[in-house]
Order: C-alpha cells, then structure tokens, then sequence
C-alpha cells in the first residue's frame, strides 16, 4: 500500500522533518522509505540544529559531517531529556489542596506526595500520604535563611535537598524503603566552595541536575570564569572551565 507520504514534494517532507526534535526523526525513520531519506538529508538536520532548545556546542555547520551532527544533536537531547524530566504522578490531584498552601509538588515517591516551600521558610520538603487532609508523616529542615534547591532522580528514585548560604552548600538525599515504605536518611554532605570569588551570588545561579550541583559563574564577573560541578553522592567538587561571553546565557538556560 502507498504510503500519504510519497504523495508529497521533497520541500514538503523536509519541512515536516524539520519541525520534530532529534529523537522524533529517529523513531520516524521506520514508518516509510520517504521519511527515511528525507532523515538522512543535511537541510533537515541543520535546521533541528538551529531550533533545538537543549544546549548545543558550536559547530560549523557547513563542514561538519552529516552522521557527525546527527549523533550530537540526538545525544544532547536525550541528556537534557534526562537532566530536566521529573517523575511527577497525576500532580492536578493536588492542584486545589496546594493553592491554599502556597507549596509546591517537588515529586512523587510512592506512597508519598513531597511538597515543598518558597521562599526562606525552614521548612524545605514535606512528605503526605493523604492529599485531601495534607497529614504530614516526616519533614527535613533546613537551616533558618538558607535558600534550598530540591532534585528528585528518576533514575533511583532519590530526592535530594541542597542547602546554599554562601559557599557553604548542605547536601542530604532521601529514599522511601521497604514494605512499610520507611523514608530514609542516606547521606549528609556539608561542603565549602572557597573556590568562588563572589559567594553572594552563588545561590542565585545553581542548579541540580543529572545528579550533580551546577554553579555557575556570574556574567557581571570577568574574573570568574569556572563553572564549579558537585557530585551530589560523593561531594566531590570538579571545575569547568567557560567562555565568559556565555556564561548569561548558559545560566538562563540551565536554572
């Protein structure tokens, strides 16, 4: 049977193609020969280039190879996939109880609801089984004006709490364990980053994301130019060197 697909004009095809991420043009190439070769022309993959919303590195785009940009294009999408999906169940059930609360559904850990608050308030991470009466059955504090960044990894089922004030960063991760679901302390880091030269902004522009803290440097800094990297399980502080000039624009893309 023909497919509605080899009906249309080449332009028509790569402007369809043009319009899906990476990862789409992937899966698609199976449904017919047409969308296979029109996958594997460079028009379609230089404009999933420009349109792309994940972070990609420069390349000179009439040059580099055409498998080449497929494989960078497709592998930075499944990692920003990876680094700012969350797995949040059915959050409307709790749209009405949340409004009068003024929190914030962090995830779902199975059988609990995580919640959390804004602002400088100590209490960062509630844990409910009952979203109709919000009965609170454990809560993690952090310390008074501390602002706190949560992380939930899909990959383990972890929660992590970060704790800022200044260069001192507090990291703790939970766990729901067991037939009786018992939450669990696994660890507790407290790392200083004296590496920074301006700590009154380090809380402003971090960032938890695939397992790791990201710190970046302010733009209004020339002299700092390291993004500084923390492993959340181990506390281990790595630094990235950045192009000053991008540093904005990395921030806003990745906070």
């Amino acid at each position: 049977m023909t497919s509605g697909f080899d009906l249309l004009p080449n332009d028509v095809i790569f402007e369809i193609l043009s319009n899906l991420s990476a990862i789409e043009i992937a899966r698609c190439r199976t449904v017919c020969r047409r969308i296979f070769e029109g996958s594997k022309t460079r028009y379609v993959w230089i404009n999933v280039f420009r349109r792309a919303e994940c972070l990609l590195p420069p390349l000179d785009l009439n040059t580099v190879p055409l498998p080449e940009l497929e494989r960078i294009v497709i592998r930075m999408e499944i990692i920003d996939a990876k680094w700012t999906g969350t797995r949040l169940l059915a959050p409307r059930i709790y749209e009405d109880f949340l409004e009068s609360t003024g929190d914030v559904v962090v995830c779902v850990m199975p059988p609990y609801i995580v919640r959390g608050c804004s602002g400088l308030r100590p209490v960062t991470a509630w844990f409910h089984k009952d979203e109709t009466t919000g009965r609170k059955v454990f809560e993690h504090r952090a310390p008074e004006g501390w602002k706190t960044t949560r992380y939930f990894s899909a990959e383990n089922g972890a929660l992590y709490i970060v704790s800022i004030s200044g260069t001192k960063f507090a990291i703790t991760r939970y766990q729901v364990f067991g037939n009786d679901s018992h939450i669990i302390k696994m660890l507790e880091h407290n790392i200083d980053v004296p590496a920074v030269k301006h700590p009154r902004t380090v809380s402003k522009i971090s960032s938890c994301m695939g397992g790791y803290m990201l710190i970046f440097p302010p733009d209004v800094y020339p002299g700092e130019s390291d993004m500084k990297i923390i492993h959340l399980d181990t506390g281990r502080l790595f630094s990235c060197p950045l192009h000053v000039r991008d540093c904005a624009f990395k921030c806003d893309r990745m906070s």
